[in-house]
């Protein structure tokens, strides 16, 4: 079974990616990463989010808590060692701190993070 990490999925370009899976017809398991309190938090800032869009209920019940990854792309020690993310297979990365101003997260989330979640698939 494929599953699909998915982060930056409550911005825009994430959203529009799980807005076109969610009217697939290809299943899929997904993994969806989001900075929240709580994976009901996490649930309602995704479906929020993808309302935006015009998602129909329907198939935003298909969406799940299990679905949502806690954590920040800016501290990602505080998730990379969820046992989820032995099972992902596919990994869509539409996070990144767009600015072009001098936001000190932007080599940390868009750089860092990403050689941190190299050095977690390559084991």
């Amino acid at each position: 079974m494929t599953t699909l990490l998915i982060t930056g999925v409550t911005g825009f370009l994430g959203g529009a990616a799980l807005e076109k899976i969610l009217h697939q017809e290809t299943r899929l398991d997904l993994l969806l990463l989001v900075r929240a309190d709580s994976p009901e938090a996490g649930l309602e800032r995704v479906k929020e989010n993808m309302r935006k869009f015009n998602i129909a209920e329907e198939k935003l019940a298909m969406l799940r808590q299990q679905h949502i990854l806690l954590g920040d792309l800016a501290s990602p020690e505080h998730f990379l060692n969820d046992p989820r993310l032995d099972q992902v297979t596919h990994i869509l990365n539409c996070a990144a701190v767009a600015s072009f101003g001098s936001n000190p997260l932007i080599w940390k989330v868009n750089v860092e993070a990403r050689c941190a979640w190299r050095n977690v698939w390559r084991r």
